[in-house]
Parts: C-alpha cells; sequence; structure tokens
C-alpha cells in the first residue's frame, strides 16, 4: 500500500482517535514526516492497560494498529498489522519538559447534578487550598462549570480543537503538582508519567450511560489490570511512576531512522485500506463498509453483523451505575454496580454522559 492510495481514505481515518486527539501530528513531528502524509494508524481512545476483552479499539477502522507495549502488540497483531511504538504521550514527553506546578487538579466524572454533588463532598475532604477541577466536555458541561466556581473551585477545560487534546492535556496537567481522580482516568496515568503526585478518592459512584454491552468490553477480573490499578491504590509515587512509563512504552529505545522504518514497513505491508471483521460473511462486509463511506461513519465498520443489524433497527445503551474503584479491588457486587438498559436517543442517552443533566 502507498501513501497515494491511503490518502483517498483519509476523510475515514480523519474521525479517529489517532488523527482527532492529535497523535497523528505528534507521529509526523517526531519521525519528521512529510506533514500532509496520512497516518493510517488505530489508537486506543484511552490508555489500554489490558483491561479489555480485545486490545483497546482495535476494530477501529484504520488498518493498523499502534502498540504502545509488547502486551498490546501481541494481542492486537491476531487481528491487524500493528505496530510497535511507544504512546504519543511519550513523545510529547520527550520532546518537551513538564513543569513542577502548583495546587491540585482534581479529574471530573461525566458532568451532572448528582455526579457533581457527590464529587464535591469529597473533594471538601482534600487537603491544599488551591483546588480545580477538569470538568469534560460533554452534556450540558457550562453548567456543570458553574457549579463548581459557585462552590470556589475553579473548573478547567481540555481544549479540544481538532489536532490538539494531548498537547492541550499535557500543558494543563503541567501546571500541577497533584492530579487526583475519583474514576480510574487515563489522566492519573499520563500524570504519573511526567512525575506528578497521584491519588484517588475511595467510595465514590457515578452514574452515566455507557457503550452496549459494557461488561463484554472491560474485564474487571484481569489480574495485569487489576494488578495495575492497585499499585494506583496503594502503591507509592516511584512505582506509579515507573509501572505508567512502562505502560505507556517508555522502556523501549529506539531511533528516529530505524522508526521511520518500521513504520513504512508496516503500511507496505497491508493489502486493504481500511480493516473490517474477517468474520464476516463478504456480502455482508462489503455493506458494511458501503454504509460507513456513504455516511462517513467509520465506526460503523466495527460492528459485526449482530451488532449491524441492531443499528439498522434499534440501539440501546445501558446505564452503569458504579463505584469503578471498588470494582478494581474487589471485583463486581451488586453494592458497586448496577446496569439497567434504556433506548439510545441523539443527545441525551449518549455514551459518556451523565443520566442527571443540568
Amino acid at each position: 500500500m502507498n501513501q497515494g492510495t491511503l490518502a483517498r481514505y483519509a476523510h475515514l481515518y480523519r474521525s479517529g482517535h489517532t488523527a482527532s486527539s492529535g497523535a497523528a501530528t505528534i507521529l509526523k513531528d517526531f519521525l519528521e514526516l512529510p506533514p500532509d502524509s496520512t497516518v493510517p494508524l488505530s489508537l486506543s481512545h484511552g490508555v489500554d492497560f489490558n483491561h479489555c476483552y480485545g486490545p483497546m479499539d482495535v476494530d477501529s477502522i484504520e488498518p493498523i494498529h499502534w502498540a504502545y507495549n509488547e502486551s498490546i502488540y501481541n494481542r492486537s497483531k491476531k487481528f491487524k498489522e500493528a505496530l510497535l511504538i511507544p504512546h504519543p504521550w511519550i513523545m510529547l514527553k520527550r520532546a518537551a519538559i513538564a513543569q513542577p506546578g502548583s495546587g491540585t487538579l482534581v479529574i471530573g466524572a461525566p458532568p451532572g447534578p448528582e455526579n457533581d454533588s457527590r464529587l464535591l463532598s469529597a473533594i471538601r475532604k482534600l487537603q491544599g487550598e488551591q483546588i480545580s477541577i477538569l470538568v469534560k466536555k460533554c452534556g450540558n458541561f457550562n453548567s456543570s462549570a458553574s457549579f463548581w466556581e459557585q462552590n470556589g473551585i475553579k473548573a478547567v477545560f481540555v481544549n479540544n480543537k481538532p489536532n490538539y487534546f494531548y498537547k492541550s492535556l499535557f500543558h494543563l496537567l503541567s501546571g500541577y503538582a497533584n492530579i487526583v481522580g475519583c474514576t480510574f482516568s487515563s489522566a492519573i496515568i499520563f500524570a504519573a508519567a511526567l512525575g506528578k503526585h497521584t491519588d484517588l478518592i475511595r467510595d465514590y459512584r457515578y452514574r452515566s450511560y455507557n457503550i452496549d454491552n459494557y461488561l463484554e468490553h472491560v474485564n474487571f477480573s484481569d489480574p495485569d489490570a487489576r494488578s495495575f490499578v492497585k499499585s494506583f491504590l496503594i502503591g507509592n509515587q516511584s512505582e506509579r511512576e515507573r509501572r505508567a512509563l512502562s505502560m505507556l512504552g517508555n522502556d523501549y529505545s529506539f531511533d528516529k531512522k530505524s522508526t521511520q522504518n518500521s513504520y513504512i514497513n508496516a503500511i507496505s505491508r497491508i493489502a486493504l485500506p481500511v480493516h473490517a471483521f474477517n468474520n464476516i460473511p463478504s456480502p455482508m462486509r462489503r455493506m458494511i463498509f458501503f454504509f460507513s463511506m456513504m455516511l462517513n461513519r467509520p465506526g460503523i465498520s466495527k460492528m459485526n453483523k449482530i451488532r449491524f443489524q441492531q443499528y439498522i433497527r434499534l440501539r440501546r445503551v445501558p446505564i452503569i451505575d458504579m463505584d469503578e474503584l471498588s470494582i478494581w479491588k474487589d471485583g463486581i457486587n451488586e453494592r458497586n454496580f448496577i446496569s439497567t438498559n434504556v433506548r439510545y436517543i441523539k443527545g441525551i442517552t449518549e455514551p459518556g454522559f451523565a443520566v442527571e443533566q443540568y
């Protein structure tokens, strides 16, 4: 496959996490690739710490998976071509120096009155005077920001403009000395990799809409994933930093030339410019790809036959009420996890939105 062929499918890659987060730009800058080149790599939208039954987001439409540690590489190459290179966060870290920062930043849950009220009670117990909260830009997040400001806590955001997410998050986390999570957000891992003091709020539960068949995707029983999370619950700061850096691929020493060659060779090995489930009959696979192209919805290409038929008929999403950290520590039980299904309504029951809105 060559860049000329890949360029014809760039519009499908553009909405993927690699492009929208700025990871593609970071890679091109780091490897000194042409700025107009097409990057056909899928990348997990959060840190893949082996907590999913399959490699996280390996089913994205891009034909090559960006594997930033050997575990991801070995799992993802069973599905499609894989490339073992550090996470874009490590590339940013090697290109810039994180500042010591000051104060505490709390990583918020999906913004909504109930989630925010519960979190406020927990934040009141934190030590220190300079506390800010990172409000996720989903749902009625501006009202959430007003809630925090009214309670004397500064609300901040990650700049979501195209191609800038990782750089914006890097700049934001660099400005604080302490990063605190109420869930096991990827931002906690990124912060630990920068050498920030990290902590987690125990006994916090939140309600949100999530992806269909959530427990078929997330494996709370995986021993490696549980060990990783527990290192952030009970480990010391040096252990958290070490494990975060290792998870993101900082252990690999590589030079630009060899990585460029690995990247080019991976592209030359792919036979098709897009990835789709191989176990789908060819006519159905062509239909799914047709809909994906016509609607400019790359996500449709992730679906198997059953999921595609459900998408056409009626989509449902779960309401999940959970104490995520309790699940990682003690396993799922009726006290820390409740799930009920509701009909999907665009703009209302969106995965990632809080159930209660302002």
